[in-house]
């Protein structure tokens, strides 16, 4: 009996005429990480109307945008040959691809950044024009072939460095794209967002000290006072206990920036971010924890 080793020439079919209007990728200005397996619609509208969902939510297809990319340092993704006997060189793929990008922030930001170190997960590019890259790939769920899009097969790397004479604080995140990459490109799909994503601010609550009830809605790290810029809008059905027990009342007082919680001597939380825009706030996530008020 004898074995057979099929070819590997390809079979897929090439069009190499030039349309008017091509769409070439421009510089990143911006990503989008995502967890390994997650995957999204390929019908642009869809998409568009599913991103805030996706960034508030908590899910498997949660995102997390990362805007203000001001630099991309690329290493490979250059043809990688060899040379046999007598004969030229050939071309036996491509190096390794990966992307130093630059990222626009603060300390605060390389915190949160941080927690993906060292993480596989998959990466959409944005561009300047604002199209949004990834790949189309095949998911075979019950038996059904479906037709989805996800980003590219990463590995990230975050860091920062101190200014110093020269330069000033800079944050980085190191992106190695996978073996599989060439594939992905071959399968690359894009499209453009009706806006660019923000990502969100953690936010929780600080209590008044000398007003029983009395608190400010603050960011986690950055202490960023983020109360009046709400005022009114704050209703009781944006915290709750731990339970998951709104409070009876909640009053903004505009005399000094605070919001007085009843009844008081109970600890509260602010809700998650899908609640509070629900409401109309937002960009803002809530802490899971609660706070002595």
């Amino acid at each position: 009996m004898a074995g057979t080793i099929y070819a590997n020439c390809s079979t897929l079919k090439a069009h190499t005429g030039r349309t008017p209007c091509a769409k070439k990728e421009k510089r990143a200005i911006a990503l989008i990480l995502t967890n390994p397996g997650a995957s999204y619609p390929l019908d642009p509208e869809t998409f568009n109307n599913g991103v805030q969902g996706w960034i508030e939510g908590e899910g498997s297809n949660k995102i997390w945008p990362v805007t203000q990319v001001i630099e991309a340092a690329q290493t490979g993704g250059d043809g990688l040959t060899s040379t046999i006997g007598y004969g030229g060189t050939i071309y036996t793929g491509i190096n390794p691809y990966s992307v130093i990008y630059q990222i626009k922030g603060d300390i605060c930001l390389a915190k949160e950044l941080l927690k993906f170190n060292g993480a596989d997960m998959r990466l959409f590019r944005i561009d300047s024009d604002q199209f949004i890259f990834g790949t189309e790939f095949t998911q075979i769920r019950g038996g059904t072939d479906t037709s989805v899009f996800r980003g590219f097969d990463v590995n990230i790397g975050v860091w920062d460095l101190e200014a110093n004479g020269t330069d000033d604080y800079r944050l980085y995140i190191g992106v190695s794209y996978s073996a599989n990459y060439q594939n992905e490109k071959i399968n690359m799909h894009g499209f453009k967002l009706d806006q660019l994503p923000e990502g969100l601010v953690g936010v929780r609550l600080q209590a008044v000290t000398g007003t029983a009830g009395a608190a400010r809605v603050v960011g986690t790290c950055s202490g960023n006072d983020y109360t009046s810029e709400f005022g009114d809008e704050w209703t009781v059905g944006m915290f709750e206990n731990a339970a998951g027990a709104a409070p009876t009342s909640v009053t903004y007082n505009a005399d000094n920036g605070t919001i007085v919680f009843a009844p008081t001597g109970a600890a509260y939380r602010i809700r998650p971010a899908n609640i509070l825009s629900a409401a109309g706030i937002y960009g803002l996530d809530g802490l899971d924890e609660t706070t002595e008020l």
